[in-house]
């Protein structure tokens, strides 16, 4: 597993929060299909399937509870992008390098409900 990445599972553990990790969009997606989860922290760049492709599926889905998306990315948060994941269905855009208090507030947000 990648070192960022290493470092996310450790702090979301931290906050209190089961991880569940998949190296590629259309893993996650069967991962998903077979147990649901609440909250995805999800790359926007992911080999098979990238992240606004899995939002996407995600989001496709009817009759299903709500999964709040996270979209982590290294790409600039542009007016563009920005758009292309609000279009996709991503509740929140978050940019690398990562600051972990920000994905902290993000993955609180949820668990409210």
């Amino acid at each position: 597993m990648p070192w960022p990445a290493a470092v996310l599972r450790k702090a979301l553990h931290r906050l209190g929060h089961e991880v569940v990790e998949a190296h590629d969009g259309e893993a996650a997606w069967g991962m998903l299909e077979a147990e649901p989860v609440r909250v995805v922290v999800s790359d926007w760049m992911m080999p098979v399937a990238d992240g606004l492709d899995l939002c996407r599926r995600i989001r496709a889905r009817r009759g299903q509870e709500y999964i709040y998306f996270i979209l982590l990315t290294s790409r600039d948060a542009t007016e563009e992008n920005s758009r292309a994941a609000a279009d996709a269905g991503v509740d929140d855009f978050l940019t690398k390098p990562l600051d972990l208090s920000s994905c902290g507030r993000a993955c609180a947000w949820p668990s409210a409900f």
